[in-house]
């Protein structure tokens, strides 16, 4: 399955807002970063299999990057901040990151003597020449990502200034996107320079052959060191194949072909963990849901909202995919494991009741002035839109149209290609529809997704909540993690009065390694807060 990463959100087989997900801990065990256990071993080569082939390794090109092209980013870049398991953007690449008081302008500072592939200083023009000739520059992918960011302006050969259009408090975090290169590749090659990354990442690129593989080799300049102060990365080689079908990658896994690999498919990473010798390492990416048009009849009646989410077996959809203990039911945007996860939310999140569910639809179907304009007593008909040759809602949708239908309501189902399903979602021209949602922190996910329409297009449900909207606009200002916490609790808790979304689903990757073969393989910080799920290369080693 080919996916693609826009901006923050990503796109898994369904559309995908900038967001989180989940609301219980997959039973697969998470390992996050820290100290990797065992003892490193130095030099030898180990082989992953990749989902996907990307048209360019170099950030802020024309093109996409498929999901997994995010796997070879963090192989041969390193990022500004990188997410803490709070949530927060931490320095990584920088050493650090400072507002004024105003929070418009913040200086990145970035550690000493810090340098390229080909031995070149990293210095703050180049943070500056990046952005400027790369992320900002007209057509760029990653244009939308810094959208908020006026200039970079060197302020020091160690440092730059990011002025922002408006305050942001929370700017730390955008950096996690944010991967130093040499500017000079549009110089030294021209169109093709998105074959050429030179990054300051564990590995540098010694070849690749396009839709096959991508040969890596270690960084002999990399800055960074482990715990107990050892030079990074410990392994000498490694090597990504494309490997499209997930029953060869487990197969190659099997065989010993390869010694990992990484998948965004659920039911492929079931498979794998039936394995021998293999670990699963997950994390959650964000999640799945039923959208709903809250300005649209039926469904911009809330009695009808409820009446759906009620009628829906959150666990009857998670058998439907095929996917044992790998993906989890989830009640709002962020896991239980997540700093921004409201109990409080969680508790009342209507659970499957469908005689809850049958009570509010016969409200509304016995109100003289119901919003879809019939006659009290007659049925309600709700269309639910979902994507065409897509196998997680293919068999999701099947279920919601049995459940929905016990109710008493008439569900008409109409299979959508992507582009189709996002086009009419933001022109309201659907009622109820599949879409999923990927990680970020809370100010991210909904200043994109549910500032009124007329502000954002990107609000999919088109809901205009007061509350939820002052909530936003406090997102923006604050400073403290109690801060976050607070005004996404007052969201999730207005989620559960307003209903513009049935949760479903988790959405996760997935790295099954063979513990035989490799040691150190660790997720980073945040995976098991529903952020950042990459598998740290530097600290793989081949046993």
């Amino acid at each position: 399955m080919v996916s693609v990463a826009v901006t923050l959100a990503v796109v898994v087989g369904a559309v995908l807002l900038a967001a989180c997900s989940s609301s219980k801990k997959s039973s697969t065990a998470v390992a996050t970063s820290g100290t990797p256990t065992g003892t490193p071993v130095y030099g030898g080569s180990l082989t992953f299999g990749l989902e996907a082939e990307s048209p360019g390794y170099v950030p802020g090109i024309s093109s996409m990057l498929a999901y997994s092209g995010g796997a070879v980013e963090r192989a041969l870049y390193d990022p500004l901040t990188i997410y803490a398991a709070d949530g927060s953007g931490q320095p990584f690449l920088a050493q650090s990151v400072t507002p004024d008081a105003t929070y418009t302008n913040w200086t990145v500072t970035l550690r000493p003597n810090v340098q390229f592939d080909d031995g070149s200083a990293l210095t703050g023009q180049d943070l500056a020449d990046d952005f400027t000739q790369y992320y900002n520059a007209k057509g760029s992918s990653a244009a939308g990502t810094f959208s908020e960011v006026s200039t970079v302006t060197a302020s020091g050969p160690l440092a730059a200034v990011f002025k922002l259009s408006a305050p942001d408090a929370s700017f730390p975090v955008l950096l996690t996107t944010f991967f130093p290169f040499n500017p000079d590749l549009k110089q030294m090659y021209g169109a093709n320079f998105a074959a050429h990354p030179d990054g300051t990442g564990p590995f540098e690129l010694v070849s690749w052959d396009r839709n096959s593989q991508l040969v890596l080799k270690a960084n002999p300049n990399y800055w960074l060191k482990d715990a107990k102060g050892r030079k990074l990365p410990y392994l000498q080689n490694l090597t990504l194949k494309i490997i499209v079908s997930g029953a060869t990658r487990n197969d190659a896994l099997q065989s010993g072909q390869i010694q990992g690999y990484q998948s965004i498919e659920a039911p492929v990473l079931a498979q794998a963990q039936k394995l021998s010798v293999v670990s699963v390492l997950v994390g959650q990416t964000g999640g799945f849901g039923w959208f709903l048009n809250t300005t649209a009849a039926p469904t911009n009646d809330v009695r009808i909202r409820e009446a759906l989410a009620y009628a829906t077996d959150r666990n009857a959809v998670l058998a439907s995919q095929g996917a044992g203990t790998i993906l989890a039911p989830v009640n709002q945007y962020y896991p239980s494991t997540s700093p921004y996860y409201s109990s409080s939310a969680g508790s009342a999140y209507p659970n499957y009741d469908p005689s809850k569910a049958k009570s509010f639809l016969q409200q509304y179907i016995n109100d003289p002035h119901r919003s879809d304009g019939k006659a009290a007593g007659s049925p309600v008909s709700v269309q639910l839109d979902y994507l065409s040759g897509d196998p997680a809602s293919g068999a999701a949708i099947q279920v919601a149209q049995q459940e929905w239908t016990a109710i008493g309501a008439q569900v008409s189902l109409n299979s959508l290609d992507e582009a189709t399903l996002v086009v009419d979602a933001l022109e309201g021209k659907t009622q109820a529809f599949w879409f999923g949602w990927g990680a970020n922190v809370p100010y991210g996910l909904f200043h994109h997704n549910y500032l009124p329409v007329a502000q954002n297009p990107t609000n999919w449900t088109r809901l205009d909540d007061p509350v939820v909207v002052g909530a936003i606009h406090t997102l923006a200002s604050c400073t403290t993690a109690s801060c976050t916490q607070g005004a996404t609790n007052t969201i999730a808790q207005q989620f559960d009065k307003d209903l513009p979304v049935i949760f479903l689903m988790s959405s996760v990757e997935g790295w099954p390694i063979d513990k035989s073969k490799v040691g150190g393989a660790v997720l980073a910080p945040a995976a098991a807060a529903g952020l950042d799920p990459e598998l740290m290369w530097q600290y793989l080693w081949a046993k």
